[in-house]
């Protein structure tokens, strides 16, 4: 750090501009750790049990590239935390994983299940053709990440209980990202490249119920960070 004058108040704005910018490479870590392993579990299982891909190559691409590029890099400029000064000095030794392992995996593991219960349910029923399984899958894994990408702004607050438009780029990024799934799905061009059908109301009530999990996942983390925070009274 260096310091440009001699005023108390410059230290006080680098830290904290310092610690924004710590939160928001952890965010930017655990949102796309968390939704690039639950595709690997996914893909992992599947082969071991012998069934169809759930995503083809492409799907995958995509994914990688809208639900998790866009909103990723508009996490990145997410504004600091209002209680960011009231927390504790981090230790020097704290790893930049610290505490993430367990959000990551929860959040991983809640969207690997709900795929694998309808690619299970799919084998044992045939209820729907592979390509419209696929669609849903693809559908949302996407959506799932857009709504998880809210749940990875605070480490010490609930997302029910931040504004969502506290990062207005987000939210953009977030509803450019659900257009261009959209596009994929009934916009034929795209949906013969991406090998997509389109969906009607009870594929999208399914999606729905699978992709809002996204937006449950309240692991230990919250209530370990808020243990790191040193209220200061006024």
């Amino acid at each position: 750090m260096i310091l440009a004058d001699d005023n108390f108040a410059t230290i006080v704005g680098a830290v904290e501009e310092g610690r924004g910018i710590y939160d928001n490479i952890r965010k930017f870590i655990r949102l796309l750790l968390s939704t690039n392993l639950d595709e690997i579990l996914m893909v992992a299982a599947t082969t071991l049990m012998g069934l169809p891909l759930p995503m083809l190559p492409i799907q995958v691409l995509w994914v990688n590239v809208i639900s998790d590029g866009l909103p990723a890099l508009a996490l990145s400029f997410d504004p600091a935390e209002k209680d960011v000064m009231r927390r504790k000095p981090r230790s020097p030794k704290e790893g930049i994983f610290h505490h993430l392992v367990p959000f990551i995996l929860a959040a991983a593991a809640v969207d690997f299940m709900a795929e694998m219960v309808l690619v299970v349910y799919w084998d044992n029923t045939g209820f729907v053709s592979l390509e419209r399984l696929r669609t849903m899958i693809f559908t949302s894994t996407v959506l799932f990440e857009l709504f998880f990408v809210f749940n990875c702004r605070s480490e010490s607050h609930s997302v029910f209980r931040k504004n969502p438009f506290g990062n207005r780029l987000l939210v953009l990024a977030v509803m450019l990202s659900l257009l261009c799934q959209l596009a994929v799905i009934y916009w034929r061009p795209l949906g013969d490249l991406f090998e997509t059908v389109p969906l009607n109301g009870s594929d999208w009530l399914i999606i729905l119920a699978m992709s809002l999990t996204g937006l449950l996942i309240l692991p230990e983390v919250f209530i370990r960070r808020r243990d790191e925070v040193q209220e200061i009274s006024p």
